[in-house]
C-alpha cells in the first residue's frame, strides 16, 4: 500500500527527502483560514462535489491547514492536492488529496454516527480527521500507513485539531487492521490493484 491520502501508490524501497514538519500554529492567521475554508467549501457545494449537509459540516469545521504546516493558508485552502513527501529525484510520494475528491469520496462513504471506519492510507491526517468527525464520539476511525514519519505528521495534525478518535497506525494497509475490526466502512485513499481479503474479512 502507499504512503498518501491521493491515488498513487508508494514503491516500499523509496525514501524521502522531505516530509511533513511539526504543527505550528503560533503564526497562523486564524480569521484568514478560516475566511479561505468557507471560500473552498462553497465552491465545493457550488460544483456539487459536497452535496450532503454532514459532509458539509465537516468540511466547515475540521481545517485543513494544519495537516500540511509547511504549505501556506492560500494553497492549504485550494482545491488542489498538496505534496508533501518527495522522493530522492523529486517526485511527490505522498500528499493531501485535492479537496473536491475528498468531499465525493466523503459523501459516496456514507458515514454515519457511531459507525467504525478502516482508511488505508493516513496522508497528512485530514480525511481521517473528517471521518473522526462524521463517526462523532460514539464512533471510531483507524487509519494506517506504512512510513513512520507519515504517521506522526498524522498524529500531529490530529492532536492540533483536537480529534481524538482516530487510531493511526503503522502497518502495512493491504493487511488491514483486524484488532479493530469488525468496521462498518473501509476507505482506501491509496492506489489498490485489487481488494485484498483481509479487507473483506
Amino acid at each position: 500500500m502507499g504512503t498518501s491520502d491521493s491515488a498513487a501508490s508508494t514503491p516500499a524501497s523509496i525514501t524521502s527527502t522531505t516530509n511533513a514538519g511539526a504543527v505550528n500554529t503560533d503564526t497562523i492567521d486564524t480569521t484568514a483560514a478560516d475566511r479561505l475554508r468557507t471560500q473552498l467549501v462553497d465552491e465545493l457545494v457550488k460544483d456539487g462535489k459536497v452535496h450532503t449537509p454532514r459532509v458539509e459540516e465537516a468540511m466547515r469545521t475540521v481545517p485543513r491547514h494544519p495537516f500540511v504546516p509547511n504549505a501556506p493558508l492560500e494553497k492549504a485552502y485550494k482545491d488542489a492536492p498538496v505534496n508533501t513527501k518527495y522522493d530522492e529525484g523529486g517526485v511527490s510520494i505522498s500528499c493531501a488529496s485535492q479537496p473536491s475528491i475528498v468531499g465525493m469520496m466523503l459523501e459516496q462513504l456514507e458515514v454515519e454516527p457511531g459507525h467504525r471506519v478502516l482508511e488505508l492510507g493516513a496522508g497528512t491526517g485530514y480525511n481521517a480527521g473528517l471521518l473522526g468527525h462524521l463517526v462523532g464520539e460514539k464512533g471510531h476511525v483507524t487509519t494506517i500507513d506504512v512510513d513512520d514519519d507519515i504517521v506522526e505528521g498524522a498524529r500531529a495534525g490530529l492532536a492540533a485539531v483536537g480529534i481524538d478518535n482516530v487510531e493511526v497506525i503503522l502497518g502495512d494497509g493491504a493487511a488491514g487492521y483486524g484488532a479493530n475490526a469488525p468496521y462498518d466502512r473501509i476507505v482506501a485513499t491509496v492506489g489498490a490493484h485489487g481488494v485484498p481479503h483481509a479487507w473483506l474479512d
